[in-house]
């Protein structure tokens, strides 16, 4: 297995950037905030492993964002791997927008992010996925895709929170009531050195729940399409989950979810 590697760096006034083949890094802006696309061209294959270490200095600020969805292709005999390291130092900030992936029949995927964070920090991150490639049939038809999330304090023993998804269609559980059903698009997002409950207007006090997983009332919106959501307060920051019937209103409601949350003040 062949270990592809990238490196962002980012300091107050210039990006340093890294990266082997296939991935590739695009720097659009050197000031703060700085702006970074990200892209795994030609998608992602049986075999391939990624490495991407993410370092934003003191004062510094990144908004990262995906140049397109990522594909996973069938991969009848293996699996692929990314593996994340992130440190976000004091007083700096990071946005990973969070991207698509699309598991194609057959394909299983592995990613794990490990994010540290200093005094003052703030750490955006999210992850959109969909049932397969639903229009040509493969609902449900991957093997598997796993994500880990994990996000700690500098020096402290214990994370602030960690996450293990785990979709494994062959299980049945994904089609049960209270996970996907039949529903075709999911989509998380987590935000840290903001205050609790801060997502959007839309999301009412009743729709807040203890647990990290569903909650939420139905809605009706464009032609009858239905999206669940619901939000819930962790160790230093908020969790959203979402499920819907079109990715399209998860990608909406998450835009206004980051809008939301950069137009409030750190620890609000």
């Amino acid at each position: 297995m062949t270990i592809s590697r990238q490196r962002i760096h980012v300091f107050p006034q210039r990006v340093d950037v890294y990266a082997e083949p296939p991935l590739h890094v695009f720097v659009l802006s050197h000031q703060a905030p700085a702006r970074v696309i990200t892209a795994e061209l030609g998608g992602v294959l049986e075999g391939d492993s990624f490495d991407t270490e993410i370092i934003v200095e003191p004062g510094a600020h990144l908004v990262l964002a995906a140049q397109a969805a990522t594909k996973l292709f069938a991969m009848p005999g293996g699996e692929a791997r990314h593996q994340r390291r992130v440190h976000v130092k004091d007083n700096a900030s990071l946005m990973m927008m969070p991207n698509v992936v699309i598991p194609f029949k057959d394909s299983e995927y592995r990613q794990t992010t490990q994010c540290t964070l200093g005094r003052n920090s703030r750490f955006i991150t999210g992850e959109q996925m969909m049932a397969g490639r639903t229009a040509s049939g493969e609902h449900m038809a991957f093997r598997a895709v796993h994500s880990t999330l994990t996000v700690a304090r500098e020096g402290e023993l214990w994370p602030l929170y960690r996450e293990h998804q785990c979709f494994e269609p062959a299980s049945g559980r994904l089609m049960r009531g209270g996970y996907w059903g039949r529903f075709s698009a999911w989509g998380s997002l987590a935000a840290f050195g903001w205050g609790p409950f801060v997502f959007a207007p839309e999301v009412a006090a009743d729709d807040i729940v203890p647990g990290p997983y569903h909650a939420g009332t139905p809605e009706g919106l464009r032609g009858g399409h239905r999206i669940y959501y619901g939000a819930s307060e962790v160790a230093g920051g908020c969790v959203l989950r979402l499920l819907a019937d079109d990715m399209a209103l998860i990608q909406d409601r998450i835009t206004a979810v980051i809008q939301d949350l950069l137009g409030r003040e750190p620890g609000r």
